[in-house]
């Protein structure tokens, strides 16, 4: 991506692969092999993010969602959803930047922090010297939502400013 942006400059799309030409045999394997990675990670995603909603909708009482004979119907429903959105999204430049920018800071700032402060506590103990010290990681947690929102305000300037 930094070589493409370093190629076209600001007049680089968000999807890197469009600027080439369409007859540029390396950037047509590149759409392919980008096409073959949504078309067999789908399937995995789709399940995790099936099964992370069934979990939610139990977990605030909404037993329906759940039963076993409602699971064609929410799959349906699921895909109609996610294939309106795909169908209606021209830009794909918002989507990545939004879930750069917040799923990234979450996964290098908050995550960590928040799993090994849990650790050190489940093995050490909470009135332990090494806990008092873990937990001094937990300064990245501020830190992290501010870049999320940084970016995620970032995202959102430029979605509109090439609306």
């Amino acid at each position: 991506m930094c070589a493409g942006y370093a190629t076209f400059g600001d007049a680089c799309r968000n999807n890197i692969l469009l600027n080439y030409h369409h007859m540029d045999i390396l950037s047509t394997l590149g759409r392919l092999a980008t096409g073959l990675s949504i078309l067999f990670g789908f399937p995995l995603v789709n399940n995790g993010a099936r099964e992370g909603l069934k979990n939610f909708c139990s977990s605030v009482g909404w037993k329906a969602v759940v039963d076993p004979k409602n699971h064609r119907t929410l799959t349906v429903t699921y895909l109609a959803v996610l294939t309106l959105i795909s169908v209606s999204v021209r830009d794909v430049g918002l989507v990545v930047g939004l879930s750069g920018a917040i799923f990234g800071s979450f996964l290098v700032y908050i995550c960590p922090a928040l799993i090994y402060t849990t650790i050190v506590k489940n093995r050490k103990g909470e009135g332990s010297v090494e806990y008092s010290k873990a937990k001094k990681n937990l300064a990245l947690i501020p830190f992290g939502l501010f870049c999320g929102a940084m970016g995620a305000s970032m995202a959102i300037r430029e979605a509109i400013k090439r609306s």
